[in-house]
């Protein structure tokens, strides 16, 4: 008899265990559609920082991943770790950055071989539109001794009043502190590197 009553209370723990970790599944199940909530509104406050005072949409798509337009302009969001986007100013004349995708204010100008982090991409029809931020290129690891980065550390002619604070990398994190410019810029106006800071094939 004991070794019955034993069987059916091992059965019923077995089934607890079961139901516990059922439960367990939902729970993250449930949390999952709010954790891709949290992305796509962390995505619209980033755009809505690069073009203050611009309509700014985004929603997830068919596979739940963000997708985001500004002003018409599908978008696509980078971070400046070591491994993302990165490129140069190739405008002999330097290049005005702007505070929205299409024209807006200016916010400085960089000058011809300035480095700087692609932080944003915008497509509308034909015309391609970079969001860049000028960073010093010992902020980042892979320009230790990399050709590409050499004359990256150009003076920036700021059109808006600046602080007057350094643009650093904030420790080890993908974001900068102090005066970084930052703004929109036509996509031939700049060469483009990636992965390891490697050449653009074009």
């Amino acid at each position: 008899m004991k070794s019955v009553q034993i069987a059916c209370l091992l059965v019923l723990c077995s089934l607890a265990s079961s139901g516990h970790a059922v439960g367990l599944d939902h729970s993250a199940a449930a949390q999952a559609p709010h954790n891709k909530d949290a992305v796509v509104d962390a995505q619209r406050a980033r755009l809505s920082a690069m073009a203050p005072g611009v309509p700014v949409q985004c929603k997830q798509d068919a596979y739940g991943n963000p997708a985001c337009t500004v002003d018409g302009y599908q978008v696509d969001l980078s971070e400046c770790g070591d491994d993302m986007l990165y490129g140069a100013v190739v405008a002999k004349n330097g290049v005005t950055l702007t505070d929205a995708v299409n024209s807006g204010h200016p916010v400085a100008r960089l000058a011809n071989k300035q480095f700087v982090c692609i932080e944003a991409t915008a497509t509308k029809d034909k015309q391609e539109r970079y969001f860049v931020k000028a960073v010093p290129v010992e902020s980042v690891a892979r320009c230790k001794g990399n050709d590409l980065c050499t004359q990256g550390n150009q003076p920036v002619q700021w059109i808006r009043p600046a602080t007057g604070s350094a643009c650093r990398r904030n420790g080890n994190a993908v974001a900068y502190t102090g005066d970084c410019a930052a703004g929109w810029v036509d996509k031939d106006t700049l060469e483009e590197f990636s992965m390891g800071l490697a050449g653009s094939e074009d």
